[in-house]
């Protein structure tokens, strides 16, 4: 259950980019305000897996109605929209009644009023869907030493979402797969791709990190579809990284 939130920015804010961090601190406190100890698990525990604690929510970076980028900061004005999933549908619910009763968006010292609130359908699942990322893929690895981010001309790159699209899909359901059903990826239109232009650097807390946005095709089972869309792919994206969206 996708949940896209609509808020109004009345007159042109000044924004700087590395807003989406203040975002994430904005979904634990709408959480919090209607169900503190779902807040408590997800900030403390969230959930176990092999020795780490997954948080399980993907959401988008804001879509404004009007932006103009500048170095440092960006000005935006109209409205912005917000897109959140989870695979686990608490989460989703909380966050709702949270903002509902907040009835505004808090980022830095601004406050924007909720517009409105949609609940989007589902698409059908199929083996083969196109998507376009919402938010930029990140996949940091050490390479030699050195933390270094992978990039959609290299295999790493499908290899760290197929391995991290098998590890949501037990996650959510907790089967055990030993043998998981294939998984394959490929660039949608990969004659027009160009590295340099899907590449994006953000900075996180003074970390300077790098993804790509670019449009993919994902033959696997709808399972494998469905946490695609629901936790996203890559890291971060519990920080406004790596959420997929359907091409009709």
């Amino acid at each position: 259950m996708r949940i896209r939130f609509v808020f109004e920015i009345p007159a042109e804010t000044s924004l700087p980019y590395h807003y989406p961090y203040a975002l994430m601190s904005y979904f634990y406190h709408a959480v919090r305000m209607a169900d503190p100890d779902l807040a408590e698990w997800l900030h403390q525990e969230g959930i176990p897996y092999e020795g780490r604690k997954y948080k399980p929510f993907v959401f988008s970076p804001l879509a404004f109605d009007h932006c103009r980028k500048s170095p440092g900061q960006m000005r935006v004005q109209g409205k912005a929209t917000w897109k959140v999933d989870s695979i686990h549908p608490p989460l989703l619910q909380a966050l709702c009644q949270g903002i509902q009763a907040l009835n505004h968006l808090q980022l830095f010292s601004h406050r924007f009023p909720l517009h409105s609130i949609h609940f989007e359908e589902r698409p059908r699942f199929e083996s083969v869907m196109n998507y376009r990322c919402l938010g930029p893929v990140v996949f940091p690895v050490r390479k030699e030493g050195k933390l270094v981010f992978c990039h959609p001309l290299e295999s790493d790159f499908y290899d760290q979402i197929r391995t991290s699209l098998h590890r949501w899909a037990k996650l959510k359901w907790g089967v055990d797969d030993s043998n998981p059903a294939p998984i394959r990826i490929r660039l949608l239109n990969p004659g027009h791709f160009r590295l340099e232009q899907a590449a994006t650097l953000i900075d996180i807390k003074g970390k300077k990190t790098k993804g790509y946005q670019m449009p993919l095709q994902i033959h696997a089972s709808p399972r494998i579809q469905e946490v695609a869309m629901e936790a996203g792919i890559g890291s971060y994206t519990n920080q406004g990284f790596g959420m997929l969206e359907p091409l009709s």
